[in-house]
């Protein structure tokens, strides 16, 4: 079995709305112990040995593999419950319980 390294749609501008000011707790621990970097020119090399935090260099460090097998299992979970539920764009059908 032979996972396809693939990026998960939309996970960079995912990763970037976290710092548009909103509350996320995982974020807040995360910029407590390596802040913002100050001095960012566009060029940055990232790596894990960095001592402050580029928002472009967070989406770059997530394990890619992980992440897409991780997207691609649920993708797979939604769609077969949307067969079983008969599902569209728009609704399910409705099924009574008895």
């Amino acid at each position: 079995f032979i996972c396809e390294r693939n990026e998960v749609p939309g996970s960079k501008d995912h990763v970037h709305s976290m710092f548009n000011g909103t509350k996320n707790h995982f974020i807040d621990y995360h910029l407590n112990q390596f802040p913002l970097c100050q001095n960012q020119t566009g060029n940055t090399t990232c790596s894990r040995s960095m001592n402050c935090t580029d928002p472009d260099c967070l989406a770059s460090l997530v394990d890619q593999d992980e992440s897409y097998s991780i997207y691609l299992a649920v993708q797979v979970i939604a769609e077969g419950l949307r067969r079983v539920r008969r599902c569209d764009d728009q609704s399910c059908a409705r099924t009574s319980s008895t």
